[in-house]
């Protein structure tokens, strides 16, 4: 899936996932690796899917689709969306 061309200002990610335990700390990891701090940040589970919002300011588009392959390659994720809309 291609990401869209994103402002500068603004990244939403909505991940997919299993409703597993390690879902939503290896997404919020991930981010803290590399000292950023999400703007908004939303988790719900529903019949065993999670799905998780993660919003940021000031992601170049470079990064943010280099942060949505890595988000990819996790195994629990089932599908990594990125738009530079945000909520």
């Amino acid at each position: 899936m291609n990401s869209v061309e994103l402002a500068p200002e603004c990244a939403l990610f909505t991940v997919f996932g299993e409703a597993d335990p390690a879902l939503l700390p290896r997404i919020v990891a991930l981010f803290a690796k590399c000292a950023l701090v999400p703007a908004w940040l939303h988790a719900e589970t529903l019949d065993g899917e999670m799905h998780v919002e993660v919003e940021f300011s000031g992601l170049s588009a470079a990064k943010a689709d280099h942060f949505a392959e890595v988000l990819r390659q996790m195994p629990i994720v089932s599908l990594v969306r990125l738009t530079g809309e945000s909520r």
